[in-house]
Protein backbone atom coordinates (compact mmCIF):
# COMPACT_ATOMS: atom_id res chain seq x y z
CA UNK A 1 0.00 0.00 0.00
CA UNK A 2 1.48 3.38 -0.96
CA UNK A 3 1.51 6.46 1.27
CA UNK A 4 -1.54 7.99 -0.41
CA UNK A 5 -3.64 4.87 0.29
CA UNK A 6 -2.43 4.65 3.90
CA UNK A 7 -3.28 8.29 4.59
CA UNK A 8 -6.66 8.04 2.90
CA UNK A 9 -7.51 4.87 4.82
CA UNK A 10 -6.49 6.48 8.12
CA UNK A 11 -8.57 9.58 7.48
CA UNK A 12 -11.58 7.48 6.47
CA UNK A 13 -11.33 5.56 9.76
CA UNK A 14 -11.38 8.86 11.63
CA UNK A 15 -14.25 10.15 9.50
CA UNK A 16 -12.31 13.23 8.43
CA UNK A 17 -11.86 12.60 4.72
CA UNK A 18 -14.01 13.83 1.91
CA UNK A 19 -13.78 12.11 -1.42
CA UNK A 20 -11.24 13.99 -3.54
CA UNK A 21 -12.59 15.11 -6.86
CA UNK A 22 -10.59 15.01 -10.07
CA UNK A 23 -10.13 18.76 -9.97
CA UNK A 24 -8.10 18.64 -6.74
CA UNK A 25 -4.48 17.97 -5.96
CA UNK A 26 -3.22 16.33 -2.78
CA UNK A 27 -0.15 17.72 -1.03
CA UNK A 28 1.95 17.21 2.04
CA UNK A 29 2.56 20.61 3.66
CA UNK A 30 5.72 21.09 5.71
CA UNK A 31 8.11 23.75 6.93
CA UNK A 32 11.84 24.20 6.65
CA UNK A 33 12.78 26.76 9.24
CA UNK A 34 10.20 29.54 8.67
CA UNK A 35 9.35 28.73 5.03
CA UNK A 36 6.24 26.74 4.06
CA UNK A 37 6.39 24.17 1.25
CA UNK A 38 4.26 21.47 -0.34
CA UNK A 39 5.03 18.38 -2.38
CA UNK A 40 2.47 16.45 -4.37
CA UNK A 41 1.45 13.36 -2.45
CA UNK A 42 2.04 11.10 -5.46
CA UNK A 43 5.78 11.87 -5.26
CA UNK A 44 6.19 10.56 -1.72
CA UNK A 45 7.23 7.03 -0.82
CA UNK A 46 7.42 7.34 2.96
CA UNK A 47 7.89 9.73 5.85
CA UNK A 48 10.54 8.78 8.36
CA UNK A 49 13.17 9.98 10.76
CA UNK A 50 16.90 10.35 10.35
CA UNK A 51 18.52 7.64 12.43
CA UNK A 52 21.88 6.11 11.59
CA UNK A 53 23.40 7.96 8.69
CA UNK A 54 26.74 8.46 7.01
CA UNK A 55 28.00 12.04 6.86
CA UNK A 56 29.67 13.18 3.61
CA UNK A 57 31.93 16.11 4.60
CA UNK A 58 33.09 16.80 1.02
CA UNK A 59 29.60 16.68 -0.56
CA UNK A 60 27.82 19.74 -1.97
CA UNK A 61 26.07 21.95 0.61
CA UNK A 62 22.67 20.38 -0.11
CA UNK A 63 23.79 16.74 0.50
CA UNK A 64 23.88 16.04 4.23
CA UNK A 65 24.58 12.33 4.14
CA UNK A 66 23.22 8.89 3.38
CA UNK A 67 20.89 6.64 5.32
CA UNK A 68 19.61 3.17 4.51
CA UNK A 69 15.83 2.75 4.74
CA UNK A 70 14.45 -0.76 4.13
CA UNK A 71 17.79 -1.65 2.53
CA UNK A 72 17.67 1.26 0.08
CA UNK A 73 20.24 4.07 0.19
CA UNK A 74 18.50 7.41 0.77
CA UNK A 75 20.40 10.61 0.00
CA UNK A 76 19.69 13.15 2.77
CA UNK A 77 18.84 16.33 0.92
CA UNK A 78 18.61 19.92 2.19
CA UNK A 79 16.19 21.59 -0.26
CA UNK A 80 17.09 25.11 0.86
CA UNK A 81 20.68 24.27 0.03
CA UNK A 82 19.54 23.95 -3.59
CA UNK A 83 16.99 26.75 -3.65
CA UNK A 84 19.02 29.38 -1.82
CA UNK A 85 22.50 27.88 -1.53
CA UNK A 86 22.03 28.06 2.25
CA UNK A 87 23.50 25.56 4.67
CA UNK A 88 20.41 25.19 6.88
CA UNK A 89 20.98 21.83 8.55
CA UNK A 90 24.26 20.93 10.27
CA UNK A 91 25.15 17.49 8.87
CA UNK A 92 26.67 16.49 12.22
CA UNK A 93 23.42 17.23 14.06
CA UNK A 94 20.54 15.99 11.87
CA UNK A 95 19.71 12.80 13.74
CA UNK A 96 16.05 12.81 14.77
CA UNK A 97 14.90 15.22 12.04
CA UNK A 98 11.94 14.18 9.92
CA UNK A 99 12.53 13.26 6.28
CA UNK A 100 10.12 12.96 3.40
CA UNK A 101 11.39 10.11 1.24
CA UNK A 102 10.88 10.38 -2.52
CA UNK A 103 11.90 8.07 -5.33
CA UNK A 104 13.11 9.53 -8.59
CA UNK A 105 14.15 7.04 -11.26
CA UNK A 106 16.04 4.46 -9.21
CA UNK A 107 17.32 6.81 -6.51
CA UNK A 108 15.77 7.65 -3.14
CA UNK A 109 15.97 11.14 -1.65
CA UNK A 110 15.15 12.16 1.90
CA UNK A 111 14.18 15.81 2.15
CA UNK A 112 15.05 17.09 5.62
CA UNK A 113 12.23 19.16 7.07
CA UNK A 114 11.62 21.14 10.24
CA UNK A 115 7.97 20.23 10.76
CA UNK A 116 5.36 18.12 9.02
CA UNK A 117 2.13 20.13 8.97
CA UNK A 118 -0.64 18.21 7.23
CA UNK A 119 -1.86 16.33 4.17
CA UNK A 120 -4.37 18.45 2.30
CA UNK A 121 -6.40 18.49 -0.87
CA UNK A 122 -6.48 21.77 -2.79
CA UNK A 123 -8.79 22.51 -5.73
CA UNK A 124 -6.67 23.14 -8.83
CA UNK A 125 -8.22 26.59 -9.26
CA UNK A 126 -6.83 27.58 -5.83
CA UNK A 127 -3.22 27.01 -6.91
CA UNK A 128 -1.45 29.86 -8.64
CA UNK A 129 1.30 29.48 -11.19
CA UNK A 130 4.03 31.88 -10.08
CA UNK A 131 6.87 31.99 -12.64
CA UNK A 132 8.67 34.72 -10.70
CA UNK A 133 9.54 32.11 -8.04
CA UNK A 134 11.75 30.31 -10.53
CA UNK A 135 12.20 26.93 -12.15
CA UNK A 136 12.08 24.91 -8.92
CA UNK A 137 8.47 25.81 -8.11
CA UNK A 138 5.18 24.68 -9.61
CA UNK A 139 3.19 27.45 -7.95
CA UNK A 140 1.70 28.55 -4.65
CA UNK A 141 -1.50 28.33 -2.65
CA UNK A 142 -2.86 29.85 0.54
CA UNK A 143 -3.07 27.63 3.59
CA UNK A 144 -4.63 29.26 6.63
CA UNK A 145 -2.70 32.56 6.76
CA UNK A 146 0.45 31.26 5.00
CA UNK A 147 1.60 31.20 1.41
CA UNK A 148 2.82 27.70 0.57
CA UNK A 149 5.28 27.12 -2.28
CA UNK A 150 4.75 23.94 -4.32
CA UNK A 151 8.13 22.38 -5.07
CA UNK A 152 8.97 20.83 -8.45
CA UNK A 153 11.00 17.90 -7.12
CA UNK A 154 11.90 16.51 -10.54
CA UNK A 155 13.30 19.88 -11.63
CA UNK A 156 15.28 20.25 -8.40
CA UNK A 157 16.82 16.78 -8.72
CA UNK A 158 17.51 17.16 -12.44
CA UNK A 159 19.33 20.44 -11.89
CA UNK A 160 21.36 19.04 -9.04
CA UNK A 161 22.51 15.91 -10.78
CA UNK A 162 22.34 17.14 -14.37
CA UNK A 163 20.06 14.26 -15.32
CA UNK A 164 18.59 14.20 -18.81
CA UNK A 165 15.18 12.61 -18.10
Amino acid sequence: MNLREVLKEEKQKNGTIKEVNKESQEFIVFTIKTRWFAIELDSIVEIGEIENYINFPMAPVYIKGLQFVHGNPVILFDILGVLENNDIFDPKNIKGHTIIILKYDEDFFGIIISELIETISIPKEKTLFTPELGEFYKGTFKYKDKTVSILDIKQIINSTYNLEK
